[in-house]
């Protein structure tokens, strides 16, 4: 039988927790970070409103540096804002389009 979410929950707690706390003191805050990202993730999945591009992260991975501009990049695996939620990673929220930002600033 599967977890529970409240299981799940508590594991993913657990893990972010052992994570800071192994990592190297400098370190420590950078890690928090990307532990309290991750577990807003895991909180959206369980509230149902994850965003499916990003995993409800709000960020996600590029396979070049145009990210969402989708302009000429180099050849570099780049973290950005998810194009398709705008950074909320939930699908029943967005924030603002980027993109339509850019044009009217224009």
């Amino acid at each position: 039988m599967g977890e529970t979410p409240l299981e799940r929950w508590k594991h993913a707690c657990d893990a972010a927790y052992h994570s800071v706390r192994d990592a190297h003191f400098e370190q420590q805050s950078d890690v928090a970070i990307e532990e309290a990202t991750r577990l807003l993730g895991l909180a959206h999945h369980l509230k149902g409103v994850a965003c499916p591009k990003c995993g409800g992260e709000g960020y996600r991975v590029y396979p070049d540096t145009s990210t969402w501009r989708h302009g000429i990049g180099g050849q570099a695996i780049t973290e950005d804002i998810c194009d398709k939620c705008w950074g909320t990673g939930r699908t029943d929220k967005t924030g603002p389009d980027l993109r339509k930002l850019g044009r009217s600033c224009k």
